[in-house]
C-alpha cells in the first residue's frame, strides 16, 4: 500500500475555503448586530413633522457622530429648527455633546448648552429636547435675555381714537 505525501499545493484548497468562511461569517455578525457601532463625520438628520415632507421642522447636525443600535451620540452638536424653508431658521442650539434617541426623536445633553432665536438667547447646562413636540428644555443654570422688538402685532396697531 502506498501512502501518498500531502504537499502544500494539496492543502491550499483548504485553507483558502476555510479563509472565505471565517471572513463571511464575521462580515454577518458584524452586519447583522445592532451593538456594532457606526462612525460618521458632518451628520446631519432631518426631523419631518405632519406638515411637510419635503421641508424639515428640525435638523439635527454633528461635527463627528458614533450609532449604537437606535441611539446616536453626537459631537460639536447643532439642532435648527425651520419656518416651512430651510433659509428661514427659527431657533438653533449648540451644545459640545449630545445624544439622540432615533426610536423616540428626542434629543439629550449634560454640557453647557446655547439657544438663539429671533426674540432671545438662552444659556444653561444639560437639555432634553423633544422634536416631535417642538419642546426644549434646559436643566439648570438657566439664563434667558430677551432680545428685539417684544411688543405684540396687537400692540403694534394703530389705536382708533373715539370721538
Amino acid at each position: 500500500m502506498r501512502r501518498e505525501r500531502k504537499t502544500a499545493w494539496t492543502c491550499i484548497p483548504w485553507m483558502l475555503c476555510s479563509a472565505i468562511v471565517i471572513v463571511f461569517a464575521h462580515g454577518l455578525q458584524a452586519q447583522s448586530g445592532d451593538d456594532t457601532p457606526v462612525l460618521l463625520t458632518d451628520f446631519r438628520h432631518p426631523e419631518y413633522g405632519a406638515h411637510s415632507s419635503d421641508i424639515p421642522e428640525v435638523m439635527i447636525y454633528g461635527k463627528k457622530a458614533k450609532t449604537v443600535g437606535i441611539m446616536t451620540h453626537l459631537e460639536e452638536l447643532r439642532l435648527e429648527w425651520f419656518d416651512g424653508a430651510l433659509d428661514k431658521v427659527k431657533a438653533t442650539v449648540t451644545t459640545p455633546t449630545g445624544i439622540y434617541d432615533r426610536s423616540t426623536k428626542i434629543i439629550k445633553g449634560d454640557d453647557v448648552i446655547n439657544m438663539k432665536s429671533g426674540k432671545m438667547t438662552v444659556d444653561g447646562v444639560g437639555f432634553v429636547a423633544d422634536s416631535q413636540k417642538k419642546t426644549i428644555q434646559v436643566l439648570s443654570n438657566v439664563r434667558v435675555v430677551l432680545t428685539g422688538d417684544l411688543d405684540s402685532e396687537e400692540r403694534k396697531k394703530p389705536r382708533k381714537e373715539n370721538n
